[in-house]
C-alpha cells in the first residue's frame, strides 16, 4: 500500500501541471477564438474553406490589437483616444467604471508603469505574522495630510491568486526590502512558498 501510495502521488506530481496547463491552453484558445464572430458571417473561415482550424482568433486578436496600436500610435489616433476617453468620463456610471479599468491598465500595460516596484517584507495580518507584499508607489492627495511619518502604499497578494490581495499604506521602516525580484517574489506567493528563490550572494568586502 505504501508504494502504491507513493506511486499515485508520483503520477499525480507529474500528470496535475500538465493537465492544468491543457486546460488554461484550451480555454485561452477558445475564448480567443470567439474573436472570429466579429467577422461577418460569409467571411467565417468555417464557411470559406469548410472546416474549423484552431488559432485563427488568436491571429485575428493580434492582428486588432498591432492595427489599433499602430493607429493609436498617429497623430490622428491619438486624437481619436482622447475624443473617446473624453465622451466615456461624461456617461455617469461609465464614467466610474472606466476610468477605474484605464488607470489600472495604464498601470499594468503602459511601457513606462511599474505596478510592482519592490517585494518586501512586512508583518501581516498582525504582529509577528509575516508575508511578502509589493510596493505600488507612495500615498498622495489628500490622504498623505492625514499621514505624519513616511509611507508607502503595499499590496499584499492573497494566495495561491495573486490578483486578489489587499491595499494598504504601511510606514517604510515597517517594509523590509527584499533582494528577490518582482517575478520571484510572485512564484513565492503562488506557489505557496514551496518554490522558493535562491538566497542572493553575499560578497564580504576586504
Amino acid at each position: 500500500m505504501a508504494a502504491l501510495r507513493r506511486w499515485l502521488f508520483a503520477g499525480l506530481l507529474v500528470l496535475a501541471p500538465l493537465g492544468i496547463t491543457l486546460w488554461v491552453l484550451q480555454w485561452i484558445v477558445g475564448t480567443l477564438d470567439q474573436t472570429l464572430l466579429i467577422l461577418p458571417e460569409r467571411w467565417q473561415p468555417d464557411r470559406l474553406i469548410g472546416f474549423r482550424i484552431p488559432g485563427l482568433g488568436e491571429l485575428l486578436t493580434l492582428a486588432i490589437l498591432l492595427a489599433v496600436g499602430a493607429i493609436t500610435s498617429t497623430f490622428v489616433g491619438r486624437k481619436l483616444v482622447s475624443w473617446g476617453d473624453a465622451l466615456l468620463n461624461r456617461i455617469p456610471v461609465v464614467r466610474g467604471i472606466y476610468s477605474s479599468v484605464k488607470q489600472v491598465s495604464d498601470t499594468l500595460f503602459s511601457p513606462s508603469g511599474n505596478a510592482f516596484r519592490t517585494a518586501v517584507l512586512v508583518q501581516w495580518p498582525r504582529a509577528d505574522v509575516w508575508t511578502i507584499a509589493f510596493v505600488t508607489g507612495a500615498p498622495g492627495g489628500e490622504v498623505i495630510t492625514h499621514l505624519p511619518d513616511d509611507f508607502v502604499s503595499v499590496y499584499v497578494p492573497t494566495t495561491p491568486n495573486p490578483t486578489g490581495g489587499y491595499f494598504v499604506m504601511l510606514r517604510r521602516r515597517d517594509c523590509i526590502e527584499l533582494k528577490m525580484t518582482v517575478d520571484e517574489a510572485l512564484r513565492y506567493v503562488i506557489s505557496m512558498g514551496v518554490v522558493v528563490p535562491s538566497a542572493p550572494i553575499i560578497t564580504n568586502p576586504r
